[in-house]
C-alpha cells in the first residue's frame, strides 16, 4: 500500500527526482539523526529522549513547512534544533516517566 502511494505521488508530482530525494532526507535529518548520534556518543541518552527528539523534530519541521515558509531559518534546521532540545529534555527530565525496557541501560 505504501509503495503504491509513493509511486502515485512520484508520477503526479512536478518535482524532479533530486527534489524528492532531498525531501526524503529532511525527514531523516529531523527525526533520526539526533537520536542515533546521541545514542552512540552520549551516555545519558535513553528511550524517552529519543522519542521526544523525534516528536519535537517532526512537529517543528512540519509546522515551519506549513506556516513559516519565508523564515530566516530553513524548516529542516529548525526541526534539527528542536530535535536536539527534545533529546536533551527527554533524556534528562522525562526518563522517569518512560522507563527503559528490562535489560536496557
Amino acid at each position: 500500500m505504501f509503495g503504491a502511494f509513493i509511486s502515485w505521488y512520484a508520477m503526479q508530482s512536478d518535482a524532479s527526482i533530486f527534489e524528492m530525494v532531498e525531501d526524503a532526507y529532511k525527514v531523516t535529518l529531523v527525526a533520526v539523526f539526533v537520536p542515533l548520534t546521541a545514542g552512540i556518543y552520549w551516555s545519558r541518552a535513553n528511550r524517552a529522549g529519543a522519542l521526544t527528539a523525534m516528536a519535537a523534530g517532526i512537529a517543528v519541521w512540519l509546522g515551519c513547512e506549513a506556516f513559516a515558509v519565508d523564515s530566516i531559518w530553513p524548516p529542516q534546521l529548525a526541526g534539527l534544533v528542536a530535535s536536539m532540545v527534545g533529546m536533551w529534555f527527554g533524556s534528562l527530565f522525562l526518563a522517569r516517566l518512560l522507563p527503559s525496557p528490562e535489560g536496557a541501560r
